[in-house]
């Protein structure tokens, strides 16, 4: 059956992971999450009602990212991982780190980074991030650098 999602403002963008989903608003000043959250792929505190998969999609949140962080442009969501680039090209990621998604280094190795953080610049190799994507279990950048996209992967814990 088809569904209504209740409790967004207007919205800009939509995102489908396998269990959880991702909106951005209208401003690009919110992201949105609702759906499983036991990887931490919401970026937020996870809703005491959906405690086991199949019970329900849980509420609509907002993710968790520190004050000043600015405006997005755009989102993604992968099996257990999400990702969102602000307007000024800073990649932000959360979830799941299996197999390297988040492309952390401060989580690379441990299983959740269930805070949303910063993916930095020496996990491309510079220039500026211009679209993400996210697959099953991997990440993708597509990073403007001296006039030529170039598209950079990020799974099983390579670039």
């Amino acid at each position: 059956p088809v569904g209504v999602v209740e409790g967004l403002p207007p919205i800009s963008q939509i995102a489908c992971g396998l269990g959880h989903s991702l909106a951005l608003s209208r401003d690009g000043r919110t992201v949105y999450s609702w759906g499983w959250g036991d990887a931490g792929q919401l970026g937020r505190d996870p809703d005491p009602s959906r405690s086991r998969p199949g019970s329900g999609w849980g509420r609509v949140g907002v993710v968790r990212f520190p004050a000043g962080v600015g405006r997005f442009a755009k989102i993604a969501a992968g099996r257990a991982h999400s990702l969102a680039l602000t307007t000024d090209g800073v990649l932000w990621s959360w979830g799941s780190d299996r197999h390297g998604r988040l492309a952390r280094p401060s989580t690379c190795g441990s299983q959740t980074g269930e805070v949303p953080g910063i993916v930095p610049d020496e996990v491309w190799g510079g220039g500026r991030v211009v679209d993400v994507a996210c697959g099953y279990d991997h990440s993708l950048m597509v990073v403007m650098e001296k006039d030529a996209f170039l598209r950079r992967v990020r799974g099983e814990g390579r670039r």
